[in-house]
């Protein structure tokens, strides 16, 4: 089975910021093989995180893929959820999902939904928290 990690828009960013591959610590933390994804909405939300990353990412979609190898984008529409952390929440139940994020209130729900997430801890090093589905 291929599980699906789900990366918020902090996330995103974090390869740009860490000057590190994330893909060889994601490997090594979750042992899994594993189909990386971000919903849509996500990417609208980078304007209000970096706005240079928006802008070059609105015109060449090829840098997302290129931090990111194989991701793919995700349009989710739920009728109950407004924000996109919401958005991130239901999806990561419906779909069984691990979601990397770095956002304390987000992992927070997720962890009380039992969804599994991946963060960095210590400003060096990702971590798990919670089970593999």
């Amino acid at each position: 089975m291929i599980a699906k990690l789900l990366i918020d828009t902090n996330f995103l960013i974090l390869p740009l910021k860490m000057g590190k591959n994330i893909r060889i610590q994601l490997d090594n933390l979750l042992k899994i093989k594993y189909t990386i994804i971000v919903l849509e909405d996500s990417i609208s939300e980078l304007k209000y995180v970096d706005a240079r990353f928006h802008e070059n990412l609105s015109s060449d979609s090829s840098i997302l893929e290129q931090l990111w190898p194989g991701i793919k984008i995700v349009k989710f529409n739920s009728p109950a959820a407004y924000k996109v952390d919401d958005k991130i929440l239901a999806y990561a139940v419906e779909n069984k999902c691990i979601v990397a994020t770095n956002d304390r209130d987000l992992r927070i729900r997720l962890r009380d939904k039992g969804v599994a997430t991946v963060y960095l801890k210590h400003r060096s090093r990702l971590a798990l928290d919670g089970d593999i589905p």
